[in-house]
């Protein structure tokens, strides 16, 4: 069996509030963009800068669309599950009781933007899902979720 079905056969219902933030694909789009503008530079530093930024566009708009795909959060009460990623996915799943915190980091783009990092920490892990759509209101969620 699955491991989704296992959660929802649990009793856990899934948090459609906690997903990946479109607007985290502007960041490797701005990167994208810079590096065009160091092509037009015509000199070989400006093209060997360009083609950098270039695959560092590449990568983080990869791990981006990896994190949009896959994070996924589901909660029954007296527990936490947590899934990310494609290739190595991460399943996590963490007690209520054992919870000392939820929290949020935002950068200056993430506020100007709507998205950041949500922040769990339990007594023996902690679980940081990125780029989570109005990280207040997620964490907020994962909170009643939790208490009901």
């Amino acid at each position: 069996m699955r491991w989704r079905e296992q959660v929802l056969l649990s009793g856990g219902r899934e948090l459609p509030q906690i997903r990946v933030s479109l607007m985290a694909f502007f960041r490797p789009l701005a990167i994208f963009l810079f590096s065009l503008l160091l092509f037009w530079g015509g000199t070989r530093l400006a093209d060997m800068a360009g083609t950098v930024a270039l695959v560092l566009s590449i990568i983080d708009a990869a791990t981006v669309g990896a994190l949009f795909f896959s994070t996924a959060c589901w909660a029954n009460g007296t527990q936490l599950f947590v899934r990310y990623g494609v290739v190595r996915p991460v399943y996590a799943s963490v007690d209520a009781a054992d919870i000392r915190g939820i929290g949020v980091d935002q950068s200056a783009a993430g506020r100007l933007l709507g998205y950041g990092s949500v922040v769990i920490l339990a007594r023996t892990a902690g679980i940081r899902m990125q780029f989570i759509h109005n990280p207040a209101a997620a964490a907020d969620r994962i909170r009643e979720s939790l208490q009901a």
